[in-house]
This record gives C-alpha cells, structure tokens and sequence, in this order.
C-alpha cells in the first residue's frame, strides 16, 4: 500500500542551526496495516506524516502509494486520498458551521464543487445514521455549531470527518494529547472500531506507550531519525512496557529509564 524509500529531510541547509531530522528512512506498509509510531522528542514522527502528507516535501527519496508515485505532489492533491487528524481538537474543522455543514465538506472532499444546494434531506439523513452509530449523542445537534462541542466530542467528530470517505491512508498525529484519559479512551475505541470495519490503513503516533502496545497490529519505534525497532503480528501482541524499554536500549545504544521519556 505504501512505500517509503530512502527518504530524508534536513532543516535550514547550510546554517548553522542546519539539523537532520529524516535520514534515509525506509519502509513498506501493507494494505490495512494499523501501525502505532513511538519515540522521543526529535525522532522524526510528525516530520515523516509531514512528508507522508505532503505538508513537507522530501529532499530526496520516493514515496509510493497504492503504486502511485506521489513524492512531488502538493499536500492538497494528496488529500484527496490521505486523511489527517492532528492533535489538537480545533484542527480539521470549521468552528462556526453547523456539524452538517462539516459533514457535508468532508463528503465533498475531492470532488468538483458546484453551486447546488449544500445539504440535501438524504444527506441530513445519512448523517444522522452515522453520528447515531458512535454513540456519542451527537446525533441530535447536526445543526449545533462545531465550537460548541467539548474537546473529545470535537475530536471524536473530526475522526468521523476524517473516514466519511474512506481514504487510502489515515495519519494520526497523537490524536489523544490534547484530552483527560476517560476520553482518550473513548476516541481511540472509535479510532480502532472505524480502521477496523473500514481496513483502512493508518499510522498513528502517540505519546503513551501502553497505547501503542494495545492498538494496532504492528508498532515502529523512531530514534534520530531512523526506525530502530518495527514489531509487528503476535511478537507485538505479547510485548510490556519494560520490554519494549529493553529493546529500544539493545537497538538504540542507550538506556530510557521510563516511558515519559517517550513523550513527545
């Protein structure tokens, strides 16, 4: 499904704040691959969905998506077929339309717009159904204005965003920073239910190491702008914290002493 190969990023070239972030990095990833993606501060996970998501162009490298080679294409073009959700909850959509209004959007990403009439009552209808199916009650506020909403609830409804098209890769930029645990909880099930039952291939970083060993069937560990450690299948299923932490010390060359060195 995705091909990422030898790619590289370097910041400000020939000053000298100039740093590698990216260093020949290589990686496939299968159709339907759910993929956590841990590591320290500076290891490169955001800057890798940045080049994924065409918001950062590589300075040399392919990347190769369901063999379409999309290295050079803008971030706009990619979105048509690459979906992102950052951590933030007041990213991804528009505050003061309604929760239609954002639906409706996002049921036109990619595709011609006219000036026909925005919301027809099929599609008031449809969302309904879809808003009723997660269970967050937020089926009854479809004309409620976004800002409104309540962190998780806003974070939540941009994932349905985000899927409402079915895209070729969903990025997950640690989609659960910004809430308490109680809620995290609740939009990662929803994250898993929907890249579940739609096989939609994602990658998404987090900051808590016990989610990644819990979600997903493969987990990537970054260190310096490399992947030092890439677990996958029923090895993943049986991996603690702690030997995780082993690992990381056995392929990296040095020692974390606890997960919150882990946080980004």
């Amino acid at each position: 499904m995705l091909k990422i190969q030898n790619i590289q990023k370097t910041f400000n070239i020939g000053e000298v704040t100039e740093k590698e972030i990216i260093h020949d990095l290589s990686l496939e990833i299968a159709d339907g691959d759910f993929i956590t993606v841990i590591g320290g501060n500076g290891a490169g996970k955001s800057t890798l969905l940045n080049l994924i998501s065409g918001s950062l162009m590589t300075d040399k490298g392919k990347i190769i998506l369901d063999e379409e080679d999309i290295t050079h294409l803008k971030e706009y073009e990619r979105a048509r077929f690459i979906s992102r959700v950052f951590q933030d909850p007041l990213s991804g959509t528009c505050p003061d339309l309604s929760l239609s209004e954002n639906l409706s959007l996002a049921n036109r990403r990619g595709k011609r717009h006219t000036l026909k009439r925005g919301i027809t009552k099929q599609e008031k209808k449809a969302y309904y159904g879809l808003l009723k199916s997660i269970d967050l009650d937020l089926e009854d506020r479809l004309d409620d204005k976004v800002a409104v909403l309540s962190g998780g609830k806003r974070q939540a409804f941009t994932i349905i965003m985000a899927t409402l098209l079915t895209p070729k890769l969903l990025l997950l930029d640690e989609p659960t920073a910004a809430l308490d645990p109680k809620t995290s909880k609740v939009v990662l099930s929803l994250i898993d239910k929907i890249v579940k039952r739609d096989h939609i291939t994602t990658l998404m970083i987090t900051h808590n190491m016990q989610d990644a060993l819990t979600y997903g069937n493969r987990l990537i560990m970054m260190d310096e702008g490399n992947i030092v450690l890439d677990i996958k299948g029923e090895e993943k299923a049986k991996l603690t914290i702690e030997d995780l932490l082993v690992r990381f010390e056995k392929a990296a060359g040095y020692k974390m002493n606890n997960d919150s060195l882990l946080l980004s």
